[in-house]
């Protein structure tokens, strides 16, 4: 029985009937959880009209121009909606293709062992349940989200109507997307990260170019700098920020979003009750294969706190299915799980940064390959970005990848499947790549490691 329909459910449900197994799901929203409705599809679909929008203002750069080009989010929305809609009812085919019952309805968890509904008298027994129950947007401290002016993402991706100033609290992948969207779209966006960096858990070379990046396009980008306070005033927000270099400011804007991660979805399933164990922050506690301190219980996904991303949920959906099965399985290395930022230039990355490979005592080599000597790049006029490579001189090992860039959510899988299969870098190198491709950008970057890369 798996409990929650996102992309960790209904992954591990579809698997465990590949399985044999015989399940069901419960779901008391829609399928297909955040991710799907209210996260990283539909957030993907307006940030492609965004990309189209930015082409177009460059008209003359690809020799075409034209008069009164009209901008409409609201169609935008529509469109982000419809896809959503259309993947959502693919998700519901691909379960019912399998043979999985679907119950529509909020589970808890009784001490005897057993799942009801609220609201329902229905009783659901399993051999084995699976809580996937997803995350939810992390509220601002002191700061009450009205869903108006105090915005999550959730709100910014149902809005038809953009304000003329916006400031988001949190520069990390969610805060990043918003303020390039928001921006092409002619909003002025104030982006606070209290890190030192935007994109804190990337290589501070990649979050410094990304953010010179976003400031020429006419974002503000504050670090180091902390949202003391917000003030709802009529129809604007007052918020207090403070930083070392500046000081406390008090600024206007017209909406607030707050984007500084989630909390765990585990309130109300009565887990104590039942034995599951909890963190200090409410996320579910599980060993390698996602048993969770009680032997018939299972966790996947955001509720967990491990690396919460919608493939990595998806992951340990499959791996934890085939466990429950019988089928050998391995726990996953977290570190070399790619991560995506879909901003324009886009950022993808595994693996260890160059200043933690240091850290960690390694001795390294760094290769960094400019996309401004790619043809395809050029050709595309895409020049923007760099791909970073950390590698392990005794073993030729790849320790880490870091990539900014058009394209660069697709072509950093290249080399997570070289280091899956333990390939050498050189190897990578050695590969033949079709020209011109910005794939060819992976190809010189290895090469380059053995100063045998012909382009840069």
């Amino acid at each position: 029985m798996v409990v929650g329909g996102g992309p960790g459910g209904y992954v591990a449900a579809i698997r465990a009937a590949q399985c044999g197994l015989k399940t069901a799901l419960v779901e008391r929203e829609d399928l297909g959880g955040v991710c799907l409705n209210w996260g990283c599809i539909p957030s993907k679909a307006l940030l492609q009209n965004a990309a189209i929008i930015e082409t177009l203002t460059q008209g003359e750069r690809f020799g075409f121009a034209f008069e009164n080009l009209t901008i409409d989010y609201g169609a935008a929305q529509t469109r982000s909606r419809d896809v959503v809609a259309r993947l959502r009812r693919g998700v519901s085919h691909l379960l019912a293709r399998s043979e999985i019952d679907v119950v529509s309805g909020e589970a808890v968890f009784h001490r005897d062992g057993y799942l009801s509904l609220y609201g329902k008298d229905q009783v659901i027994r399993a051999k084995n349940y699976v809580i996937a129950t997803g995350g939810s947007p992390r509220d601002l401290g002191g700061v009450p989200h009205d869903g108006n002016m105090i915005m999550n993402s959730k709100d910014v991706l149902s809005m038809r109507e953009l304000p003329d100033s916006v400031l988001i609290v949190g520069g990390g992948a969610t805060g990043c997307e918003f303020a390039y969207l928001l921006n092409a779209y002619g909003v002025s966006v104030t982006l606070v990260e209290i890190a030192e960096n935007i994109l804190p858990g990337e290589d501070s070379e990649i979050s410094r170019l990304l953010a010179r990046s976003l400031m020429r396009r006419g974002i503000q980008v504050l670090v180091g700098t902390e949202v003391k306070g917000v003030e709802v005033r009529d129809l604007e927000c007052s918020a207090v920020l403070e930083s070392a270099s500046h000081g406390i400011r008090e600024r206007l804007y017209g909406r607030v979003i707050v984007a500084t991660g989630i909390v765990p979805n585990s309130h109300g399933l009565n887990l104590e009750e039942v034995g599951v164990e909890l963190d200090d922050k409410g996320f579910i506690v599980v060993d390698g294969t996602m048993k969770t301190s009680r032997d018939n219980i299972y966790a996947i996904g955001d509720v967990t706190g491990l690396m919460p991303l919608a493939h990595v949920a998806s992951a340990q959906g499959v791996m934890m299915a085939e466990n429950i099965a019988g089928i050998p399985v391995t726990p996953i290395d977290y570190s070399y799980v790619p991560r995506a930022v879909y901003t324009h230039p886009e950022v993808a990355s595994f693996g260890l940064d160059e200043q933690a490979a240091l850290s960690a005592g390694y001795d390294i080599s760094v290769s960094r390959f400019p996309f401004v000597a790619s043809a395809k790049a050029v050709a595309d006029g895409e020049t923007e970005g760099v791909a970073k490579l950390v590698v392990n001189n005794e073993t030729g090992e790849l320790l880490g990848v870091h990539i900014l860039g058009s394209g660069a959510t697709e072509i950093v899988h290249e080399l997570a499947v070289a280091q899956r299969f333990e390939g050498k870098v050189a190897q990578v190198g050695d590969v033949i790549h079709a020209h011109p491709t910005l794939s060819e950008i992976i190809k010189e970057a290895s090469l380059l490691l053995g100063a045998r890369a012909i382009h840069v």
